[in-house]
């Protein structure tokens, strides 16, 4: 199961007061999305400080471009090649960032495990405006302008910038549970919208329901070796049931 995000219900969120700050030296950010449309300008998750003042953006810009914003005295920010998420098909999307804003080239995006190519990159200036705990997800909470139109499951963070094989693994349907050092989040989405880290309940408004189909994810029955869970699953892996997988 995950949790769907109706476009034609513009107040569709989920609001988190309780998430886990995000590390100033380094985080990265993970989920998989299932867009049905890509209106433009609009919002996977944004990640801010109690001043409501925007710290960290993923987002659909216009001609379907996905981007990540991090912001400080001016904005770094990094759009990916238009295309890289399509709609219509789940992908696994990955962000990680080192926590200074003064060159573009320090955040990077992968999409099911593979690094995008870049439409462009914007250096920003001063400090990252390091956020606090407040998480929206789907949309903007103030005005409900930047609703997201799709579905979308395993919302993970890390304080850490995660290796190439971790982040390969999660998009071979690795659970983030799987990848425990520095794990600050993992929101399912599958019964409820429970941070099962933090213990965070999310507050869901207008028609956000959960729909059947999610990606594939397992965890492992035995201590984990990265590069042998990268490709697939191997024989004898275990599935959860807890996050809407079958056995």
């Amino acid at each position: 199961m995950a949790y769907h995000f109706e476009l034609g219900d513009s107040s569709d969120k989920i609001v988190y007061s309780g998430s886990a700050a995000l590390a100033s030296t380094g985080f990265t950010v993970a989920f998989w999305a299932f867009p049905e449309s890509v209106p433009g300008n609009t919002y996977f998750a944004r990640i801010f400080n109690g001043s409501s003042t925007t710290s960290t953006l993923l987002w659909y810009s216009s001609s379907n471009v996905f981007s990540a914003q991090f912001n400080g005295t001016s904005h770094a920010k990094r759009f990916a090649a238009s295309g890289s998420i399509p709609a219509g098909a789940w992908i696994h999307v990955c962000v990680t960032f080192t926590g200074v804003v003064t060159a573009g080239v320090n955040i990077h995006v992968y999409t099911d495990g593979t690094e995008v190519s870049y439409g462009s990159t914007s250096n920003g200036s001063g400090s990252w405006v390091t956020p606090a705990n407040e998480m929206e997800v789907g949309n903007r909470n103030s005005d409900n302008a930047r609703p997201y139109d799709g579905s979308m499951a395993d919302l993970a963070t890390w304080n850490r910038i995660l290796t190439a094989g971790e982040i390969t693994a999660l998009a071979a349907g690795l659970s983030p549970l799987a990848i425990g050092s520095s794990l600050t989040s993992h929101k399912p989405f599958v019964t409820n919208a429970a941070d099962i880290v933090t213990g965070d309940i999310g507050t869901i408004t207008g028609a956000v329901t959960t729909v059947d189909d999610h990606p594939p994810i397992y965890m492992p029955g035995s201590p984990i070796v990265m590069a042998a869970v990268a490709a697939a699953p191997a024989a004898g892996v275990s599935r959860l049931m807890l996050l809407g997988v079958g056995s």
